[in-house]
């Protein structure tokens, strides 16, 4: 079967267009991958972020925060999800640090992400997501998820997704977030002056 190639301006979930790289075999696959780059960041986001990920601030026990207590599970996996969440606290500290003081809207909410990673309080999630490893990748797919909004229980989401978890767990964060996300962040991430805002929710 002939795969075809070929590039187009593509707007992107973060309200920012730039050009895509396409190749499928079918009508099917050049749908998915049209839905994928509408809904993916554009490449100077993803450079964005990548860049305040790597060059972050060491993590210190002074930036390490109370975390809430968890809750099911044994004894046993609960004491072992508590060492990956601290663990993972100390990993990214320094981001988490560097993203609430910035005036950055990506950063911002890249901060919000991680705080809501934060206030899950299953031992399952932290279990699961450390087998499935957490990168800035995994933080960039969740970003994406809450700028796309109109989210539901049924969306298909990667293992330990933190936006999959409280699709799962408790809809309304996620839909209050959205909101959020779509009334404040977003306009000012795609550069809309203030009273363009309003036409933006509309159609988002």
């Amino acid at each position: 079967m002939t795969t075809t190639h070929f590039s187009a301006a593509t707007r992107r979930v973060c309200g920012h267009t730039d050009n895509a790289s396409f190749h499928y075999q079918s009508s099917k696959a050049r749908q998915d991958e049209e839905r994928y780059a509408r809904y993916s960041l554009c490449s100077d986001c993803s450079k964005q972020l990548r860049s305040a990920w790597a060059c972050a601030p060491a993590a210190t026990d002074v930036l390490v925060s109370a975390l809430p207590d968890l809750w099911g599970g044994s004894a046993k996996q609960q004491a072992w999800a508590d060492r990956i969440r601290r663990s993972r606290q100390l990993q990214i500290a320094g981001f988490r640090s560097h993203a609430a003081a910035t005036q950055e809207p990506l950063l911002e909410l890249a901060h919000l992400t991680l705080n809501l990673m934060f206030r899950i309080q299953d031992p399952g999630f932290w279990i699961t997501s450390e087998k499935a490893g957490f990168h800035v990748d995994a933080l960039k797919v969740d970003i994406e998820l809450l700028l796309k909004g109109r989210l539901s229980p049924l969306d298909r989401t990667m293992t330990g997704s933190v936006v999959g978890y409280w699709l799962q767990a408790d809809w309304s964060v996620i839909s209050t977030l959205t909101r959020d996300v779509t009334d404040r962040i977003k306009p000012r991430l795609a550069g809309e002056p203030p009273e363009a805002a309003p036409a933006l929710m509309q159609t988002a």
